[in-house]
């Protein structure tokens, strides 16, 4: 399925919800929609809900949307609910601070 996004704002953070296939497949879309958010707030919070894959590319983006709020000084923060395998290729490529 082709990615999907909720955004909410709530105080001073922008909440994100992703769900959808995030991979090379869909990665215009991905990037589409990490560049296209409206962050001005203090705290951006990007939630992947029940994501239906996950692929280096797709964490790539996530990696650089995440450099890019800390160098304007947003706060970033990610939760996501991934099956084994996916948190595995998190660990194994070194991204395992995205969720720090």
């Amino acid at each position: 399925m082709k990615p999907q996004v909720q955004v909410f704002e709530e105080d001073e953070s922008l909440i994100v919800k992703i769900q959808g296939e995030l991979t090379l497949r869909f990665g215009d879309d991905i990037r589409r929609i990490l560049a296209e958010l409206p962050i001005y707030q203090k705290n951006v919070e990007l939630v992947l809900e029940r994501p239906e894959g996950l692929d280096l590319c797709a964490i790539q983006m996530i990696w650089a949307f995440k450099k890019s709020c800390q160098s304007s000084n947003i706060n970033f923060h990610m939760e996501a609910n991934l099956e084994d395998t996916e948190r595995q290729l998190i660990e194994n490529t070194g991204f395992s601070s995205l969720f720090i």
